[in-house]
Parts: structure tokens; C-alpha cells; sequence
């Protein structure tokens, strides 16, 4: 059926339904948009659904002049997005698709901004997570890392001590090393090209973590014998997140600082015989940098860098709160 409303109530009804629980609209998108030139005679456009690419289409052409028409055989606009409300009681709802929205999406974050939608965080910022894993519920406290003791799933006992926060060193950190910078104007690489032929649970049966392993790290969206999707994809999409905090800074200068101080300790780090990311690597890395006898000032720049990793990785649920700030003090 044909939708009488007006085109952008429209778009914006439709971006309403994805906003629901994302994570916070950052500053500094690059993404540009580039209008369409006016037209120099005005086409009727017809377009056949209004899923959002229906829905942002129709908003351009109409934009540069044109005459369109959205044809959606429901009743309601948004397409695959969809936010349940009813049976729910107390304002509660589900949704059925589109539950979030990666900061790295930066065409769908131009139009949030364009409509003023607000934006809440995807994961909770006080509030306990709850895990659901062979049937068992795991709580776990906002910036705290999974207690791999309580997960019933078949891991070694290596496994389990090493963390997530260690497994994903232990089996992702090379293959993210060796994938390479997605940004670059050479990329992908090699290496990238090869993990693109593979999936992820191939990629860890190769490395030889343990079937319970595969299934927490490919937790919540694929399992050990399911998954589809190239390991490359998954790569870049961690890559994404952990340069989500330099995108989150305004200031070029401030994204440079901040570059260089998570770069210099990268690089510290993967020299050093190490286990996982916790208080005593960080505390090890300061005074590296005391011993460089380094200004306290910068001293503090390098671990304000580290300080904002470590509350990213604690909101993934990879660290946890003590090894996310409590170690951090400041120098001098």
C-alpha cells in the first residue's frame, strides 16, 4: 500500500525504530555526504520498499528535486528494524532487529544526528549484564570481565585462567597484528586476504583452542559448527572497536596524542613477556616510563591513553573493574 506521510517524518519514524539501544552518537564522524545535484527537470521515482536504504533514498532524490513515491506492502515503515512494545508492561521492550548501532556506521550515524534522535548506550553503564550460555545465566556487574569458572562450556583449565581478555590475546592478537591497518589505502594485505577465505571457528580450531573456547568467542551471533562469516570481517569490526576512543576525541590534536600513546604502548607491550592485560602489566609499563624519566606530565598523557582502553575493554565485559581504573593513578 501507498504511505500518505510527509517524507520525513517518515525517515525519521524509521530511523526512530533502529535508535533504541545504541551506543552514543560520537563526535567527529568523517563521513561527509554528498548531495545530488539539483535536477534540471523534476523525475517521478518510484521506489519499492521502506526499509531505511528506501527510506534515505527517497529523502536524497526528494531533496534534489524529484517526485517520489514509497510503496511498503506493511503498515509500518522501517523495513528488517523493528522494535517490539506490546505484550511489555512498564515501558519495557525487544528487539526483533537492528539492536544496535556500531560507531564506525557512519552513514547511519549522519542521519541520527540530521533527525536528532537520541542514542543510549548498548551496554549497560551501572546496571548487572546477565549471560545466558547452555542454559545457564552468568550476572555479571557492568565493567567486570566474565568469571570463565562459572561458564559451561568444555575449555581446558589454561583456558579458563587466561580470561577473555587473555583468550583474545592468546588466539586473535597475531591474526590482528598481521591483518594490518583496514584504513590504509593499501589494504588488505596479504595475510588479510587469507583470513578472508576463512571463518573465525576454523581460524581457532587451527590455533587449537578448545570447542567450549570457539563457542564463547564467537558469543552471541555464531557457534563453533555455525558461522558463516569471514574471519576478516570479524577482524576488522575488533579493529573498529579498538580505535572507537581515538574517533571519540574532537581535537586532532588530541587524536594524535592519544594515537601515539596507545601505539607506544602496544609496542611496549607485545616486547614484554606477558599474560593478560591486568594491574600489573600497567603498573610494569609505568615505570618503563619512569625509568625513561619522562615528564610527569606526559607520563600521565601515556596513561589516560591506556586508561580509556581499559574502560572499553571493561564495557565488552574483557576486563575487569579493579584492572580497568583502580591501577591507573596518576604520576606526580
Amino acid at each position: 500500500m501507498s504511505i500518505p506521510i510527509d517524507r520525513r517524518e517518515f525517515l525519521k519514524l524509521g530511523l526512530l525504530a533502529a535508535s533504541a539501544r545504541l551506543a552514543p552518537l560520537r563526535e567527529g564522524l568523517n563521513f561527509v555526504r554528498k548531495p545530488l545535484p539539483p535536477a534540471a527537470s523534476a523525475k517521478r521515482v518510484l521506489i519499492i520498499g521502506a526499509g531505511l536504504s528506501g527510506l534515505v533514498a527517497a529523502d536524497e532524490l526528494t531533496q534534489a528535486g524529484h517526485d517520489v513515491t514509497i510503496l511498503e506492502a506493511q503498515l509500518r515503515p522501517g523495513g528488517r528494524v523493528l522494535t517490539l512494545r506490546e505484550p511489555f508492561s512498564d515501558g519495557l521492550y525487544a528487539d526483533a532487529g537492528a539492536a544496535r548501532i556500531p560507531d564506525n556506521h557512519e552513514l547511519t550515524l549522519h542521519y541520527v544526528k540530521e533527525f536528532g534522535l537520541t542514542l543510549v548506550p548498548f551496554l549497560p553503564n551501572k546496571l548487572a549484564r546477565v549471560f545466558l550460555l547452555k542454559g545457564k545465566r552468568i550476572p555479571a556487574q557492568s565493567r567486570t570481565e566474565l568469571n570463565l569458572s562459572h561458564v559451561p562450556l568444555d575449555m581446558t583449565d589454561e583456558e579458563r585462567r587466561l580470561g577473555m581478555s587473555g583468550l583474545a590475546e592468546k588466539y586473535l592478537g597475531p591474526a590482528m597484528s598481521a591483518m594490518g591497518d583496514p584504513s590504509a589505502p593499501d589494504w588488505p594485505n596479504a595475510a588479510a586476504k587469507e583470513y578472508d577465505r576463512i571463518s573465525q571457528a576454523e581460524f581457532l580450531r587451527e590455533r587449537g583452542a578448545s570447542h567450549g573456547t570457539i563457542e564463547l568467542l564467537e558469543y552471541p551471533f555464531q557457534s563453533a559448527e555455525d558461522d558463516p562469516v569471514s574471519f576478516l570481517y570479524n577482524l576488522r569490526e575488533f579493529w573498529y572497536d579498538s580505535h572507537s576512543v581515538l574517533n571519540s576525541l574532537t581535537s586532532p590534536d588530541a587524536q594524535r596524542g592519544y594515537r601515539h600513546a596507545i601505539e607506544e604502548f602496544v609496542d611496549w607491550y607485545c616486547s614484554e613477556p606477558r599474560l593478560a592485560f591486568n594491574r600489573i602489566v600497567v603498573l610494569r609499563y609505568r615505570s618503563h616510563l619512569e625509568s625513561r624519566q619522562l615528564a610527569p606530565g606526559t607520563i600521565n598523557l601515556r596513561l589516560g591513553a591506556v586508561r580509556r582502553l581499559a574502560y572499553e575493554a571493561a564495557d565488552c565485559g574483557l576486563l575487569s573493574a579493579k584492572d580497568s581504573g583502580k591501577h591507573l593513578t596518576r604520576s606526580g
